[in-house]
């Protein structure tokens, strides 16, 4: 840097300085103060009335605040489980994200990849299907001469053995499956123009059509209910976490925490998992899935390290609160399963 630029910089950087001491009035509560923001309102005294391009500025340097402050959520909260809990409960919280916000965003990209996989899933069983029925026709439409040859022969030669030839016919899996989604299509659609159904079996079955047809919707649909029951979710995990170890934490407020930042490396791993597979659709193995691992191993060391727990202890009520976990989950998904029809 030339010195010119040096000294014009430095005269800047004074000047800013200088008027961020001058006295301003907040235009929110009149209030006059020194500084960048309202001791009372706490609004800041940054003016909108600019240019654009000084707002892209400010929007850009609110950016990478925001991914310094991530990283270094992100490397606590992988590299010491419990330990973004422990800290941001003691007091030491400027440098991390709040932990509703890192949720928040690791949820995001989770959903947004479990959209995209079971759409690509969606699509590609439709495929299969599809080609497995042409394929299934035109082969079923080739051999009908030579099927009715077969049957002419067999009623002539061995009548005993027709039946359980026919008996023991060998389906194909993935065609028989589809032929009969569209038998519980028909019967579906016979008992929705039944005069006798109540409205009430009419909706659902009117969804569940819907549903055979456009499964995509019904997909988006169901996770973007099951994403907002997790809000429901994390407060009752909160709830059972404080239940048992609130002789070490007392105040619900850092289970909540903890019971955000356990649900936030759950679906970050999820989504590692799930990043995996749809970056590399056609490969054989899977090592991958072993991943799965990795949440339960996390939360119990969170438990140990977050409420200061000895080894049996911390297993004893891990093992309790993992089927809490499991059951509460397992009705919240029903319920939400249940919804994505009636809806």
């Amino acid at each position: 840097m030339k010195l010119k630029d040096l000294l014009s910089h430095n005269k800047d950087a004074k000047e800013k300085n200088n008027e961020s001491d001058q006295p301003v009035v907040c235009s929110n509560c009149e209030t006059t103060y020194s500084g960048n923001f309202c001791p009372h309102c706490g609004q800041s005294k940054k003016d909108l009335n600019q240019p654009f391009r000084i707002l892209i500025y400010d929007f850009m340097g609110s950016m990478f605040a925001f991914d310094t402050r991530f990283f270094k959520t992100m490397k606590d909260v992988i590299s010491a489980p419990g330990s973004f809990s422990a800290n941001y409960i003691d007091g030491k919280r400027m440098s991390y994200m709040p932990p509703l916000q890192f949720y928040v965003f690791v949820s995001f990209i989770f959903f947004l990849l479990l959209n995209l996989k079971t759409g690509s899933l969606i699509s590609e069983t439709s495929d299969k299907l599809s080609k497995i029925q042409t394929d299934s026709t035109v082969v079923d439409s080739v051999k009908t001469v030579q099927k009715l040859d077969e049957l002419v022969y067999t009623l002539k030669n061995e009548p005993d053995s027709l039946e359980k030839k026919l008996t023991n016919r060998p389906k194909h899996n993935k065609a028989y499956a589809a032929e009969s989604l569209k038998l519980l299509q028909k019967a579906f659609i016979k008992k929705y123009n039944d005069p006798k159904t109540s409205s009430y079996k009419k909706k659902m079955l009117k969804n569940a059509i819907r549903l055979m047809d456009y499964p995509e919707m019904f997909v988006s649909k169901t996770l973007r209910y099951f994403s907002w029951s997790m809000f429901f979710l994390m407060p009752v995990f909160a709830f059972w976490l404080w239940i048992f170890f609130h002789k070490t934490r007392k105040f619900y407020l850092g289970h909540l925490i903890f019971s955000l930042e356990s649900l936030s490396v759950t679906f970050l791993i999820f989504s590692v998992m799930m990043a995996i597979k749809l970056i590399f659709p056609h490969k054989t193995i899977f090592p991958e899935n072993y991943l799965f691992l990795i949440p339960p191993l996390y939360i119990w060391l969170g438990l140990k390290k977050f409420y200061h727990r000895s080894f049996w202890n911390t297993t004893f009520k891990f093992i309790l609160l993992s089927n809490i976990f499991f059951f509460t989950t397992l009705l919240t998904v029903s319920v939400v399963f249940f919804l994505s029809i009636y809806l």
